[in-house]
């Protein structure tokens, strides 16, 4: 249904452009903000919390997501939410690419952990995101750190930004920690957060262009290397 209504939207502008080249309009979404979170899962006199708590913003420059045994067992998780009401309705988009920066890591003794990436409901206020609900059946995408850092990690997030469009919602929020529970490992890499010189960045590309925010991908390359 989605390629139908994107080449039936292409065929009408070609029907009143004739031969005129199509562009298109690579538009980087405004970042509302990013946070990590602790979840600490050790019992005793420490917390036994089953679910992180996404959507709370905090002014850090490298965003955890892994295990830390340090004190009490516990594990990191991170988020970062965009707004893309710019785009308007009836802007066809034609792709949407997450970029998250990998900035580092800690001991990688035991290894880095697989990290997962997933989506939840923006609602300006903090969501409950019980652990259990995150793992390799719901995530958007797996990708593993390495001993490479300064790199970004960009993930196709298209399908999902077009759900949320044709839900007329136009903020996507994303959440990333270990596939499965980092709990006691001490396995902790980093991303750079909204202060970070590389925050993350959601780059939608649409059919149309974006009035006033719009710029080339180049330009938006530049902003950030």
């Amino acid at each position: 249904m989605r390629i139908l209504m994107t080449t039936i939207a292409l065929a009408a502008l070609l029907t009143v452009t004739g031969d005129a080249v199509l562009a298109q309009s690579d538009y980087p979404a405004q970042l509302l903000g990013t946070g990590h979170e602790e979840r600490e899962d050790a019992g005793g006199t420490c917390l036994s919390e089953t679910a992180f708590v996404a959507g709370v913003h905090d002014a850090v420059t490298q965003l955890q997501v892994g295990g830390d045994s340090a004190g009490c067992d516990a594990e990191w998780g991170a988020c970062a939410e965009f707004d893309f009401a710019a785009i308007g309705t009836g802007n066809p988009i034609l792709g949407a690419t997450l970029h998250l920066r990998y900035t580092g890591y800690g001991d990688d003794a035991a290894g880095l952990p697989y990290v997962g990436l997933f989506a939840y409901a923006y609602t300006a206020l903090p969501v409950v995101l019980p652990r259990a609900d995150l793992n390799d059946q719901t995530a958007l995408a797996i990708f593993a750190p390495t001993g490479t850092t300064n790199v970004d990690f960009s993930f196709d997030v298209t399908d999902h930004v077009i759900d949320l469009v044709a839900e007329n919602i136009f903020q996507a929020s994303f959440f990333v920690c270990g596939v499965f529970s980092e709990v006691g490992y001490n396995d902790l890499v980093y991303f750079g957060g909204a202060s970070h010189a590389n925050p993350p960045r959601l780059v939608v590309t649409t059919l149309q262009p974006v009035p006033v925010e719009s710029r080339s991908w180049g330009r938006v390359k530049a902003l950030y290397r």
